[in-house]
């Protein structure tokens, strides 16, 4: 809005927007401080805006990565399939993969179980997403070569297990 003042000292507030006032001066292709020019029949006053770079506001996960848990010391972090959200000051946005060469994950650590809170960085911007750590663990039991002996006599022979194998298969 400008204020005008008339010579019988009278004001009047108009809308900048008005189709009598003009504003010149404008220029967004450069950053910094423009001065700009207000003209309301043949008089004019100046203000000034700071023209500012286009900058990240905030970064957010937005999908975590397809795998999230992960067996102590066995697996190595994979970030395939976690997505970021990039909010501009210009409130644009934009995906990125986690795993693009300009985004930066730290803090897994496999050596003890737990829930653990890894920092997703992109330029100088951060945001976190958890993962899983778990224990090495029995999945299944199969027998996979039979005893030798298999037959027994009622009531006079003992349990032989030799020759026979188990197989053990873990969540790794």
């Amino acid at each position: 809005k400008i204020k005008v003042t008339y010579n019988d000292t009278s004001t009047e507030t108009i809308n900048m927007t008005d189709s009598n006032v003009s504003v010149t001066g404008f220029d967004n292709t450069t950053t910094g401080t423009k001065t700009l020019t207000v003209t309301y029949k043949k008089k004019t006053a100046t203000f000034t805006v700071s023209v500012v770079a286009k900058s990240i506001s905030k970064i957010e996960v937005t999908t975590k990565p397809t795998k999230t848990s992960y067996i102590q010391n066995y697996e190595n972090l994979n970030l395939t399939g976690g997505k970021i959200k990039v909010t501009y000051n210009d409130t644009t946005t934009e995906t990125i993969n986690m795993t693009d060469s300009n985004v930066t994950v730290t803090g897994f650590d496999n050596t003890t179980t737990g829930t653990k809170t890894l920092t997703v960085s992109y330029k100088d911007k951060t945001t976190t997403f958890t993962v899983t750590i778990v224990a090495k663990s029995v999945t299944k039991i199969e027998v996979s070569t039979n005893p030798t002996k298999t037959t027994y006599t009622q009531n006079y022979e003992n349990l032989d297990l030799t020759g026979g194998k188990i197989k053990i298969t873990y969540n790794d």
